[in-house]
């Protein structure tokens, strides 16, 4: 299990309200190291804990395959509101985790999200939100594509309408980050 100490995360760039102090502070002092499991239950917001997380992320690819989860498990859910556009959403992920793993060109890839888009429900914004994070990504604009996509699997139940716990979702999200930061993550590739 890898860990972290204060300098590491002060070089990812955190915001003011995270100064070295604090930093310290969190990490249980300046020679503190923490583990990404740990970094994940820390008392701070969902938002500054998914920030520092996605920046802990190992490689692109991860980036890219985590995405790919968050939006496997919107499909999900919103298979059980319309089955048609959750396989939609499944076709388009399977074939974002082959485009990762090298076994998709560039341009299937965008074939695949012209497709998506062309049978989107315009008024389901969660997926509208993941699928424009996934593009971003495979554009390489890692950064901005996993805020967006952490930030709107936080708020699945508002754009599904559904009754889901929030707890148990933010679990989930930060239970799949650590495993991508630890490598105990299993090969998405098979999941096709």
């Amino acid at each position: 299990m890898r860990t972290f100490n204060v300098d590491h995360i002060e070089h990812l760039n955190p915001c003011d309200r995270y100064p070295r102090s604090r930093l310290e502070e969190l990490m249980g002092g300046p020679n503190g190291e923490l583990s990404a499991t740990q970094i994940a239950a820390l008392d701070i917001s969902e938002s500054d804990r998914c920030w520092v997380l996605a920046r802990l992320l190992p490689t692109n690819r991860d980036a890219v395959l985590l995405i790919c989860d968050i939006l496997d498990r919107a499909a999900g859910y919103v298979a059980t509101r319309d089955p048609k556009w959750g396989g939609r959403i499944s076709e388009y992920v399977a074939v974002a985790r082959r485009f990762a793993f090298g076994r998709a060109t560039y341009l299937e890839m965008r074939q695949a999200y012209r497709a998506l888009d062309l049978a989107r429900d315009l008024d389901l914004a969660l997926a509208r939100a993941l699928d424009l994070a996934l593009a971003r990504a495979l554009d390489l604009d890692l950064d901005l594509a996993l805020d967006l996509a952490l930030a709107r699997a936080l708020d699945l139940d508002l754009d599904l309408d559904l009754d889901l716990d929030p707890v148990i979702e933010a679990r989930w999200l930060f239970d799949r980050v650590v495993a991508y930061i630890d490598g105990t993550i299993e090969s998405n590739i098979e999941k096709e």
